[in-house]
């Protein structure tokens, strides 16, 4: 993992993920200047979240895709989901003690901000509309997997592998079975 700190964090770089829109800029900028691994530029092919990782602080993808996985009883891989620019990873680990239940892999070269626990902490304290987006954030991802655990129950495999590769749940085209 390389660390880009040597470059000020530009505006843009910042408004790049919506969940930090709810946080003063420059208060992000000072707090991502403190912070030695907060940018984090990476190759294709690198783990940089384990599951079972407790407290691993909050990433948000800026750039590039990630694919989630985890071990089945046999330690084979099986891909759970995939996060692209603007995504947020680990976010369901912060408010709850509870470990890590994917990992997560660069399928392609990514960056991505790295934002401890402690701050986060510090900022949901602050920031209230913050706060809220995080537990929106959570939320969202409780719906998708409903959906996904509807559609594993309700449709044939092709549909499965048709919705996954186009619809993507939110943005599906209803049918008439809903």
């Amino acid at each position: 993992m390389s660390c880009c700190n040597s470059e000020p964090f530009s505006l843009a770089f910042l408004k790049s993920s919506t969940v930090l829109n709810d946080i003063p800029p420059e208060v992000v900028q000072v707090a991502l200047g403190n912070t030695l691994d907060a940018r984090l530029e990476l190759p294709a092919n690198t783990v940089f979240l384990n599951a079972g990782q407790i407290d691993p602080g909050l990433f948000v993808i800026l750039d590039g895709t990630v694919e989630l996985f985890g071990k089945d009883a046999e330690s084979k891989e099986k891909i759970l989901d995939f996060a692209r620019g603007g995504d947020t990873l680990a976010v369901e680990t912060l408010f709850t003690s509870r470990p890590l239940q994917y990992s997560a892999r660069s399928l392609t070269p990514i960056t991505v901000l790295h934002l401890p626990h402690s701050l986060i902490t510090d900022w949901v304290t602050a920031y209230p509309a913050f706060a809220r987006r995080l537990m929106s954030l959570v939320a969202e991802r409780i719906d998708y997997l409903f959906k996904d655990m509807l559609t594993l129950r309700t449709k044939k495999a092709t549909a499965r592998v048709v919705c996954y590769l186009v619809c993507h749940f939110d943005k599906a085209p209803r049918t008439p079975d809903g």
